[in-house]
């Protein structure tokens, strides 16, 4: 539907914004070819890229694995744009790096960047450390990092001690969980809504309060 009135609307009267809203809405879904092609005809009406188209395509690429694609995007948007990537363009693209298992890539590239890196960087860069197994010195660095930024998310606590665990540092381990226990953070649960004749229903992981969540067990 959203495509089909994209089409209907005169290519003049299609601003930035048009362009950018589908070509976000494919990102997310990993239609990366949609997105190119979205790209190079909104190249071809003459209107200009931004920060947020790049933002896009590169959302594209981290979902469907094209790290090639990727540094292609992250060039054409400094060289035939002369945009410097943000935060969100470096962590795409360390999060693509991360997922491909190339570390020593992803992290080479935040040493590179022309500012201080912050958590919307350091957070894919551990994603892929936990993804890969890593363990090592990177991995200790990123959680530290988080830690750093962002003190008051248990998430991130815990994230380092399992790595500290994985390592073997227990030390490590024993610190985080004093620390969580003496500053009474807590890990926020997951949860999912389901939508059952017109009524919300949430569920929070191992919550059986729900009245229906013992019934719908399977046993």
């Amino acid at each position: 539907m959203a495509r089909k009135l994209f089409d209907e609307e005169e290519l003049d009267c299609k601003d930035v914004i048009t362009w950018n809203s589908m070509i976000s809405a494919y990102s997310k879904h990993g239609e990366w070819p949609q997105c190119f092609e979205l790209y190079n005809k909104m190249k071809q009406s003459g209107v200009k890229a931004d920060g947020v188209t790049f933002l896009g395509l590169l959302t594209a690429c981290v979902n469907s694995g094209l790290v090639r694609k990727g540094w292609e995007c992250l060039k054409e948007m400094r060289e035939s744009y002369g945009y410097q990537p943000n935060q969100e363009h470096y962590g795409c693209m360390v999060d693509l790096l991360g997922r491909a298992g190339r570390i020593s890539e992803a992290e080479e590239l935040i040493r590179t960047m022309p500012f201080k890196p912050d958590a919307r960087v350091w957070g894919p860069l551990l994603s892929a450390c936990k993804m890969h197994s890593e363990t090592g010195v990177v991995a200790v660095f990123a959680a530290e990092k988080l830690v750093s930024m962002e003190p008051k998310n248990a998430g991130n606590y815990i994230l380092l001690s399992n790595i500290y665990a994985a390592a073997g540092k227990w030390d490590g381990v024993a610190k985080m969980r004093s620390f969580l226990m003496d500053s009474g953070l807590k890990k926020t649960p997951g949860c999912s809504w389901l939508e059952i004749n017109g009524q919300v229903h949430e569920f929070l992981v191992a919550d059986r309060s729900h009245p229906n969540s013992v019934t719908n067990i399977p046993s």
